[in-house]
């Protein structure tokens, strides 16, 4: 059930804009993020928290591409609880959403609405997130 949604008895497609061919899904509790081919990355679901990436708190029934990542090539997403995660292809990692128990590695509790590189593994390639 993501959002409030009822529960569908089947699944049912998910278009992303312009045919993006969508090479990794990561689902958190009411979010979703894709990774597509060309190294985008999209997200749909609760925006409350902040895990969507979008700047705001508004919820997404349909997917979006994160503008902040846009000039960036995405190699790996995760969609965790209320926080979602993306490692870009020269290995920096970007973290957003809520940070209640400093999940978001910026050494505060702050919640963060659009991604913010980690900076406290400078000097570390990141090949993966989970």
């Amino acid at each position: 059930v993501l959002f409030g949604e009822t529960e569908l008895p089947t699944p049912r497609p998910v278009p992303l804009p312009c045919g993006q061919r969508v090479v990794l899904v990561s689902a958190g509790n009411d979010h979703l993020l894709f990774v597509t081919a060309s190294g985008g990355v999209w997200s749909m679901g609760r925006g409350s928290t902040g895990a969507l990436g979008h700047g705001d708190v508004e919820d997404k029934s349909q997917p979006a591409q994160i503008d902040y990542l846009r000039d960036l090539y995405a190699v790996d997403a995760s969609a965790a609880q209320e926080h979602s995660l993306v490692v870009t292809a020269c290995g920096r990692l970007y973290s957003f959403g809520r940070a209640g128990s400093g999940q978001l590695g910026h050494g505060d509790l702050e919640t963060r609405r659009q991604p913010v590189r980690v900076t406290g593994m400078r000097g570390a390639h990141i090949i993966g997130c989970s």
